[in-house]
């Protein structure tokens, strides 16, 4: 996609500009990296010095993130596809990594499966599908990197939450409440256990983001778009269960409803520095204000 056909989005002029080289010489992880969040912040950390792996469950767009993000940046990147709620599938990513770079020094969990439906009207399948994209394919990852982390001394661990499951908004049931909430927990409980070893892991968690302005003509990482193919409540559904009520992005004190992606991935970029050795634990939220503390 060319600068003059790219589709503009009321995000785009506050998208941030990269300044620092904090990654030099490291090896970063993401998930869900082939669009998205997960792209930007892939590309943040390339643009920081990082050598970058890029990790999706589609194996020819995480090679073409790859190929792209490391023409663009000048970073070496490799790829590694698979479903990572898989055990074996978390294996060969980190022996893929170890075996090109002998380290892993940030991991950033950003794959997510987004299909928003009424609890009652939730699709076994779909449950499935949403536990293993947010919940297994958070674990299965850092089984295998946390050994790693633990004999280097040293690793930045940065997990993806969302502020929905906080706030009772409808349509969450699996996405937030079991999936993103239990990331949230999940983030507290490791940091607590492999603080030691000298691993900081936190979670970012983003209100509304317009998360597929990120330079590619079909990305569809946000599941709201009907050309994802991800489920989401149909008109009749929202109108049996909230009647008129609208729970659309509202605004906030910064005064407009979705954040740019670079904006979340800045703060996905200092957790997974080394400037951040004594922040561990904790939950930031991305949301321009509309939740204070």
């Amino acid at each position: 996609m060319t600068e003059a056909t790219k589709k503009a989005f009321p995000s785009d002029p506050y998208a941030v500009p990269n300044h620092c080289r904090r990654y030099v010489d490291r090896v970063a992880i993401v998930t869900g990296a082939a669009q998205g969040l997960g792209r930007v912040t892939a590309k943040r950390l390339a643009e920081e010095g990082a050598r970058v792996v890029i990790a999706d469950l589609q194996e020819d767009k995480a090679a073409a993130t790859a190929r792209d993000l490391s023409k663009e940046t000048g970073q070496p990147m490799i790829h590694a596809s698979g479903d990572l709620s898989k055990r074996e599938v978390a294996q060969d990513l980190v022996k893929r990594t170890m075996d090109k770079w002998g380290r892993i020094d940030c991991f950033v969990g950003s794959a997510a499966y987004q299909a928003r439906l009424p609890f009652l009207e939730f699709p076994d399948a779909e449950q499935q599908k949403s536990v293993d994209a947010n919940v297994w394919s958070l674990v299965r990852p850092l089984q295998e990197i946390l050994p790693v982390m633990m004999q280097q001394k040293y690793g930045r661990v940065i997990t993806v939450g969302g502020l929905a499951f906080e706030r009772g908004l409808p349509w969450h049931s699996f996405l937030a409440g079991v999936g993103k909430g239990s990331v949230v927990g999940l983030t507290t409980t490791l940091a607590g256990e492999f603080g030691a070893f000298g691993i900081t892991i936190n979670c970012v968690s983003p209100a509304g983001m317009e998360s597929y302005n990120d330079g590619t003509a079909d990305s569809m990482a946000g599941g709201r778009d009907p050309r994802s193919g991800v489920p989401n409540a149909t008109p009749e559904q929202i109108k049996r269960y909230l009647g008129d009520r609208d729970d659309g992005p509202g605004m906030n004190p910064v005064g407009r409803g979705r954040c740019h992606p670079t904006e979340v991935a800045a703060v996905i970029a200092f957790y997974g520095s080394h400037e951040a050795s004594f922040v561990t634990g904790q939950l930031i939220k991305v949301n321009g204000g509309s939740d204070m503390l």
